[in-house]
């Protein structure tokens, strides 16, 4: 017993003796191994900015685009820590840095107290663009376009309103060549619930088109589009930047996906129960296109066209294949009487709607009909989606991703396929000399829409800083907004002369 009484009265003692300065107290925050968030800011013109997304060790800050992003102040309150960038060591408070190259970002060093060392890629983007940011679980690269990687994340920010949308989407590589071939790809989005993102048609189907090829001919495409009388939904969309898990990516289309949908190609969406009778006629959407991937598909019996069955494309039935195949067929054997003997093609075929199809293809100058490439046809239910009693034919449209912009005068599509046939009637050429005026009108700002120039020259003042700051990111020398623009400021109204004068020799 006297033992341990000893003991107790020398460890006292020796307690007693220690000065309090001597006890280190541990909290946690010398055990912290992340920059204090809430207290990251970067500031410009006395305004501070805090971070917008932070993924593992990329934090992104968005700014708008005049804030000149190479001289910003960069606050921390981390006094226990070392932190640098590029090398230099930085105090806590302000230090002055150079955030402008927005590809790679810069690179922060932390260090503290008995912590491991850490990276962080801090990334500043200055724009007055809408910004999507989407990021997969644990950051999981998009390797294809066949598997959807769910559970990600969808943000938009923009410039005046902050966060306006977030939810959770699932994402997948998209597209053909620009997919297989070029470093910056396109994605296809399919949202966890339908929202109409930025303003557009509520769905849960959007895509975010790269722009390798051109900046402007989606846009442009939408917009002559637009102005016809007889194509009733074209795929329209909005320019955003994206972050995709914490890297920047460059300038994107946010667009809505082609899909049969009462605010997209409204027609009636098939069901596989619909075998027989009106339910059976419709609605189809085909794509004809001579990359002929799709699981559902055939070759036309005299044309060769590859078409591919869009709506409906999963699980159908053999009956349902069976009727369009051969509705197309039927159709395409009538355009082949066209001038020999007496056709009934407008039994099957919309004359309006192919002929303002084939106006606006002349306007921008889209060369893949001939191919064909991305051309679109679709049918809807008989005596639902037309008139009580009658057939309802098909039509042509709505384009899709219109990429260069051209405006030569030699380059025409009358004799691509079906439209060399159909110029070959009467009743078709009648159709668009009739249909010319009035779109000839709304492009040049004489009918309901403003002149398409105003809108082209609009759109440049607003993405040329993004897309200078893309092409020379991806140093991609294929393509220029300014080139675009002034391609069709030089040359729309003579282009639009010639397929005037074109349309004046028909009879």
């Amino acid at each position: 017993m006297g033992r341990f009484v000893f003991l107790y009265l020398l460890l006292f003692l020796l307690l007693a003796s220690c000065q309090k300065n001597d006890i280190k107290i541990i909290t946690p925050e010398d055990v912290r191994t992340e920059l204090r968030l809430e207290n990251l800011i970067v500031s410009a013109g006395g305004i501070k900015y805090t971070p917008t997304d932070t993924v593992g060790d990329k934090i992104v800050f968005c700014v708008p685009q005049e804030v000149d992003i190479s001289k910003m102040l960069f606050f921390f309150d981390n006094k226990k820590d070392s932190i640098s960038a590029n090398g230099a060591e930085l105090k806590s408070g302000f230090s002055k840095l150079d955030f402008s190259n927005a590809q790679d970002g810069l690179v922060i060093k932390l260090r503290g107290e008995s912590l491991p060392e850490k990276n962080y890629t801090i990334t500043v983007l200055n724009t007055n663009l809408p910004v999507a940011f989407i990021n997969t679980p644990s950051s999981q690269p998009i390797l294809d376009k066949e598997n959807w990687i769910t559970d990600s994340s969808l943000m938009i920010w923009e410039k005046d309103n902050g966060v306006i949308y977030s939810d959770t989407t699932s994402v997948k590589g998209r597209g053909n060549i620009t997919w297989t071939n070029y470093p910056k790809k396109p994605y296809a989005l399919k949202l966890n619930e339908k929202a109409g993102l930025l303003g557009l048609t509520k769905h849960k189907r959007f895509c975010l088109l790269a722009l390798y090829h051109g900046y402007l001919g989606n846009y442009y495409m939408a917009e002559v589009s637009k102005r016809t009388l007889n194509l009733p939904w074209v795929p329209e969309g909005k320019y955003v930047e994206l972050v995709l898990n914490g890297k920047f990516q460059g300038l994107y289309y946010l667009s809505e996906q082609i899909k049969v949908d009462k605010n997209r190609v409204n027609i009636s969406k098939m069901k596989t129960t619909d075998l027989e009778g009106a339910n059976l006629t419709g609605g189809y959407l085909l794509e004809f296109d001579n990359v002929f991937d799709e699981p559902y598909k055939f070759r036309s019996n005299l044309y060769d066209m590859p078409v591919m069955l869009r709506s409906p494309d999963e699980d159908v039935p053999q009956e349902q294949f069976d009727y369009i195949k051969n509705y197309v067929n039927n159709m395409e054997a009538e355009l082949a009487k066209i001038g020999e003997e007496e056709s009934g093609y407008q039994e099957y075929l919309d004359v309006n709607s192919f002929a303002d199809y084939w106006m606006a293809s002349e306007v921008i100058y889209n060369y893949e009909i001939y191919k064909p490439r991305s051309f679109y046809m679709y049918k809807g239910r008989d005596g639902v989606d037309s008139e009580p009693g009658t057939v309802c034919k098909m039509k042509a449209g709505p384009f899709w991703d219109q990429e260069e912009i051209w405006t030569a005068h030699w380059w025409n599509n009358k004799d691509a396929h079906y439209f060399g046939a159909l110029f070959k009637d009467k009743e078709y050429r009648k159709a668009v000399k009739n249909n010319w005026p009035l779109f000839r009108d709304n492009l040049e700002g004489r009918g309901q829409y403003p002149h398409i120039l105003e809108s082209i020259n609009t759109l440049y003042s607003a993405i040329s800083y993004s897309a200078r700051r893309d092409s020379t990111m991806w140093q991609n020398t294929s393509t220029s907004l300014f080139n675009d623009v002034k391609t069709l400021n030089e040359g729309l109204t003579s282009k639009l002369d010639w397929v005037e004068d074109y349309i004046s020799t028909l009879e």
